[in-house]
């Protein structure tokens, strides 16, 4: 019986056996796919909770970094400060070379003198002098800024330099509400990164009276930072069961067209000697046009391979 059997995987009739098991694993994998789907629904309550915690948790982590990120800068330069200005020999061109390094070109540094005045910035002013005061956030503490053009995330603190109380201004950019189309300009976008990070539309609102949404599609994350102060919020639609279902039938669909693909790779494999015993080679000519005419067609209505691309 075996011998049988290994008699059909000699020579070319090996192709249509393996064409064969290709068929039965297209057609199980058809059979498979409504289960899946039968399954994601059953689960589905439990799932989104778990999905909804998850971004909640990214999005809080991501802003903690970026938070830190700030933190660190400013209590670097706050020691460069310190270490250059303290001494008797401190010359006002020395604040302005410090502030103007440019491992700081991507942040906004302004120094404040002890009567409000700006006397150092560097090549980004993100408050303007006439809106530094009064502070509507605690010293040393992260928040965002609003400008008409850009939105900042925020720290001041204080420094004692010579017996004088001076301001520090620290901003990083943190969404730009406006874009140009040239090689100087760089994104920025909170809102873009969580929307690419966790596959779902972000909204971000960088005020700390912004309400949650009231649209049942949409969850709300408060955005707090390290002092579990409010400083914004965000929205993001929730997970979709039919997006996910629809997942699963496209990732079915794709696994049954790759399949069909090499299916037909390996039936031209076994019809070669079939072709090569026909004797007229104007019928060769004929059944080659018509069996790629098939084949494109097939793989034009399965869409490969521009449903792989997408």
């Amino acid at each position: 019986m075996s011998k049988k059997i290994l008699s059909y995987l000699k020579g070319d009739r090996k192709y249509f056996a393996i064409v064969f098991f290709i068929l039965v694993l297209i057609f199980a994998v058809g059979l498979i796919t409504p289960i899946l789907v039968d399954k994601k629904k059953a689960s589905w309550e439990t799932e989104v909770s778990d999905k909804i915690l998850n971004i909640e948790n990214g999005v809080r982590n991501l802003l903690a970094e970026k938070e830190s990120r700030l933190v660190a800068i400013k209590e670097q330069i706050k020691n460069e400060l310190h270490q250059k200005l303290v001494t008797t020999d401190y010359e006002y061109g020395n604040l302005i070379s410090l502030v103007n390094k440019e491992s700081y070109d991507d942040y906004s540094i302004e120094i404040v003198a002890p009567n409000g005045k700006i006397i150092s910035w560097n090549n980004i002013i993100a408050i303007k002098q006439e809106e530094i005061f009064p502070f509507v956030y605690p010293i040393n503490e992260v928040h965002f800024f609003n400008s008409p053009l850009t939105t900042y995330l925020t720290i001041i603190d204080t420094m004692i330099l010579h017996g004088d109380r001076f301001y520090l201004l620290l901003s990083k950019p943190f969404e730009k509400h406006y874009s140009l189309q040239n090689k100087f300009y760089k994104q920025v976008s909170f809102s873009e990164e969580l929307s690419n990070s966790f596959n779902t539309l972000f909204d971000v609102f960088y005020d700390p009276y912004a309400q949650p949404s009231k649209d049942g599609r949409k969850h709300s994350v408060i955005l707090l930072n390290s002092k579990k102060s409010k400083i914004g919020l965000t929205s993001f639609f929730k997970p979709s069961l039919n997006f996910e279902i629809t997942e699963i039938q496209e990732t079915s669909s794709r696994i049954q067209i790759l399949l069909l693909t090499i299916g037909l790779l390996f039936l031209t494999f076994g019809m070669k000697s079939d072709f090569r015993t026909m004797k007229w080679r104007s019928v060769r000519f004929i059944a080659l046009i018509i069996y790629f005419a098939a084949l494109r067609f097939v793989l034009y209505w399965t869409g490969f391979p521009s449903r792989f691309i997408d």
